[in-house]
């Protein structure tokens, strides 16, 4: 089984990671998705109405996304 958070951990340095969780996600808990983005040292964006699908749609989300993948980054976490 492979687990992110621990692979990790074995890095002298994090490597760039992006989450991208919506709070209506039935499957996966935001906790979860959160405490996971923390243990990989990952910039963290939320969003509110898109649940597990429509967020792979989000013009706003997949800009964020571009932006992160370009360098163009800012600070992405979503207070709550």
């Amino acid at each position: 089984d492979f687990d992110a958070r621990v692979q990790a951990r074995g890095l002298d340095e994090p490597l760039p990671t992006f989450v991208v969780h919506d709070r209506d996600d039935r499957q996966t808990p935001y906790a979860d998705a959160k405490a996971f983005a923390s243990a990989v040292n990952a910039e963290f964006l939320g969003t509110e109405g898109l649940g597990h699908r429509k967020v792979l749609r989000d013009p706003d989300v997949i800009k964020r996304v571009v932006d992160f993948v370009s360098g163009d980054r800012e600070e992405m976490e979503v207070a709550g």
